[in-house]
């Protein structure tokens, strides 16, 4: 087992052991358990259930931490992004005034963008950098289309509230 372990992982290549890798894992999980509980926290501001957040938070994270670690052969945990979920929450859902559903929706689609970036290889080099504008243009385009599409719609068109980050806060428990 050991030394397949080594062979798939090029452990002696990379001039580490089993062992450093599995406390560095165990490090790495104590280190990052915090969102397991601090995801729902957020969210469940913007109208998500916290227990489905939950769920979601760990499911997401082992997946992408084990697809990271099988296929890409690189000791990195992932789990949601703390900025973007506030940004979600706070900015998107408290301030601006839209139901999680229609923020989701953004989220799946500018997802979905930034995949077929990655994939296509748009996006090379130092480009790499300027993903998270990608990220959040696409979201901010998405939902004022949206708004501006269904002006029909009552709570669509809600006006604009501005940035009171105070009073977004207030709805914190």
């Amino acid at each position: 087992m050991k030394g397949w372990l080594n062979q798939f992982f090029r452990l002696d290549e990379n001039q580490t052991t089993v062992r450093v890798e599995i406390l560095g894992g165990i490090t790495t999980f104590m280190t990052m358990s915090y969102i397991i509980f601090f995801q729902p926290a957020v969210l469940s501001a913007a109208g998500m259930d916290r227990g489905a957040v939950m769920v979601a938070t760990c499911l997401s994270a082992a997946l992408a931490t084990l697809l990271m670690g099988l296929l890409a052969r690189y000791p990195i945990a992932l789990a949601p992004a703390v900025g973007h979920n506030v940004f979600f929450a706070v900015v998107v859902c408290g301030t601006m005034g839209y139901s999680w559903q229609v923020a989701l929706g953004a989220v799946f689609i500018s997802g979905s963008v930034f995949i077929s970036y990655s994939l296509l290889k748009l996006v090379t080099g130092k480009g790499r950098q300027v993903h998270w504008l990608i990220y959040v243009f696409s979201v901010l385009f998405i939902i004022k289309y949206n708004q501006l599409s269904q002006s029909h719609d009552a709570q669509a068109t809600k006006p604009y509230r501005g940035w009171n980050i105070l009073r977004v806060f207030q709805k914190f428990p």
